[in-house]
């Protein structure tokens, strides 16, 4: 015989009733490590930094990371680098804005989250 085929109807895609269900817990996150450069303010840092390639950033990690974490890194043209703006404002006095005009775009306003902002909720 033949094994049955998958549904395709709606109920198909339901969320099992036993699935946990999203809710509004807080999540850590550690630091690891500093970014730093020769950028101390938002006035004069690039905004692509492919358009300046004699700028350079370092990232130091902290005491407490063993150097074993960055065997075979060099074997490697990129890395992912997650990291929090720290030093924020968080916008102007009335908050962070949820549209803005990226000035790539000619003054069209997109949500903040499809730029690459740092000012962010």
């Amino acid at each position: 015989t033949k094994p049955a085929e998958p549904k395709n109807d709606s109920n198909s895609h339901k969320t099992p009733p036993d699935a946990e269900k999203p809710s509004d817990t807080t999540t850590t996150v550690k630091s690891i490590g500093t970014v730093s450069s020769i950028y101390k303010l938002c006035v004069g840092t690039p905004r692509q930094g492919m358009l300046v390639p004699t700028s350079r950033a370092r990232i130091t990690l902290h005491n407490s990371i063993s150097p074993d974490i960055l065997l075979g890194l060099e074997g490697y043209s990129h890395i992912y680098v997650l990291f929090l703006f720290h030093l924020n404002t968080g916008g102007s006095k009335k908050g962070t804005p949820s549209k803005i005009s990226p000035p790539a775009l000619g003054g069209t306003k997109v949500g903040v989250f499809s730029t690459r902002s740092p000012h962010r909720p």
